[in-house]
Order: structure tokens, then C-alpha cells, then sequence
């Protein structure tokens, strides 16, 4: 579940729109298969600002047209949705707003988050670095522990001259930096939410900290205890 989408619609607050317009639609916010979650999208957020956000919404994905040189016909083959319900998405004026599978499907065939499609790059863009944060920590961690194991088996020619195991530091960056990327999109891929990762932050926060105490308490010597005699 997208975590920032998830808490912006549960703020809408549940009076119906003034305007006669029904009490409220709903968007699920789940592309993944399980869980299925429903959130109520309440009208009272209220009518402009649901307009802002279809036009919007609509300026992007005009954007991610002519960007990428694409045609109407081409974001329709990637998506699956019709020619005729994506010239409505992209209106510039009275832009129809896309439903939950539109949404899902908008995403996954043009390559963006659902985030950044509802929202905007400004919360998407706090998402991606932290993703790529976790993400790099968690390649170059392993990359210091292979280090690590193989000197205590007694490895020769770890580190030689320009190179560490044979290879030389940009073939690693390049190694690490694919590696990184397939890390992340196994992070998205399994429904990690902003909280999880937030969350995973401020343990490693916390876990460097200690880390540091130790490494400190290691370097300065003991002094004896007063009184002990020697």
C-alpha cells in the first residue's frame, strides 16, 4: 500500500459535499494483489481541491506524453486503456479523474508510482530516497560483509593494486548500483510502505549510535577503580 496516499485520503473528513454532488467515491490504494484496501475519498476535501488534483493529475500525464514522445495510441498499448478514456484523463479542461484500475494500470504501464500520479513529485520524491537509501545500504552492507568473510577464510588477492577482488572500483560501483536498483523494486514490488521505511531509519539511526559508543569505549582507556590498590 502507498503509505503517503493512505494517510492523505483518511485526513478527508467525512461530511458530504455542499454542491450535490454524492457523499462521498471511493479509491482503493492497493495495486498489489493482497491486501485489498478501500479508503474513502470524501467529496468535503473539498470540490476545488478535487479539481486541482484531476488537473494535475492530467498535466502529468500529458507530461509523461510528450516527454517520453509518445502518442495517445502508445500510452493505450501500455496501459491497456482505451484511447478514448485517456484523452478524457488528459483534458486540460474538465479532465475526467481516473478510477482505481485506470490508476493502477496508468502506473504500472508508464513506469511512475501511484504516488507521484495523484500526488505530484514533492511526496514522491521523498518515497524514492528513501527506497534508494535502503536500498544502497542494504547492497553496499553486503558487499562489506563478503569482504569481511572472505578475509577471515584466509582469501589472498582481495585488495590488490586498482582492484578489489579482481575487479576494478567501477565495475563494483556498476555491479552494486544494479544490484541496488533490483533491491528496490523489490522493495516496491512487496507493498513497503513509507512508515516501514521511516521506521528501518530510525533503527539504523539508533544502531549507529551504539556502534560508535562502542568503538569509542573501545578506544579510551579504563582507568582503575579508586581504592583497588594497584
Amino acid at each position: 500500500m502507498h503509505e503517503s496516499l493512505t494517510l492523505a485520503l483518511r485526513r478527508m473528513p467525512e461530511s458530504g459535499r455542499a454542491s450535490g454532488h454524492s457523499r462521498k467515491s471511493l479509491i482503493r490504494l492497493s495495486c498489489q494483489a493482497k491486501p485489498l484496501i478501500w479508503v474513502s475519498f470524501y467529496p468535503k476535501f473539498g470540490y476545488r481541491q478535487e479539481t486541482m488534483m484531476i488537473g494535475e493529475l492530467s498535466l502529468r500525464l500529458r507530461d509523461l506524453r510528450d516527454r517520453n514522445r509518445w502518442t495517445v495510441a502508445d500510452m493505450s498499448e501500455r496501459t491497456g486503456i482505451p484511447k478514448r478514456s485517456l484523452d478524457k484523463y488528459m483534458l486540460r479542461s474538465g479532465a475526467s479523474l481516473p478510477g482505481f484500475d485506470a490508476l493502477c494500470a496508468l502506473s504500472k504501464g508508464l513506469g511512475v508510482s501511484l504516488d507521484w500520479l495523484v500526488f505530484g513529485a514533492d511526496i514522491a520524491g521523498e518515497i524514492v530516497e528513501l527506497i534508494a537509501d535502503r536500498a544502497a545500504n542494504d547492497m553496499v552492507q553486503l558487499f562489506a560483509e563478503t569482504l569481511l568473510r572472505y578475509n577471515s577464510e584466509g582469501r589472498s588477492g582481495i585488495i590488490g593494486e586498482n582492484e578489489i577482488l579482481t575487479a576494478s572500483p567501477e565495475e563494483w560501483a556498476a555491479d552494486l548500483g544494479l544490484r541496488a536498483g533490483e533491491r528496490a523494486r523489490e522493495l516496491m514490488a512487496s507493498g513497503t510502505t513509507k512508515a516501514d521505511l521511516l521506521t528501518w531509519k530510525q533503527w539504523r539511526t539508533e544502531r549507529m549510535s551504539e556502534l560508535l559508543s562502542d568503538r569509542l569505549s573501545a578506544m579510551i582507556p579504563r582507568s582503575n577503580p579508586v581504592g583497588n590498590g594497584n
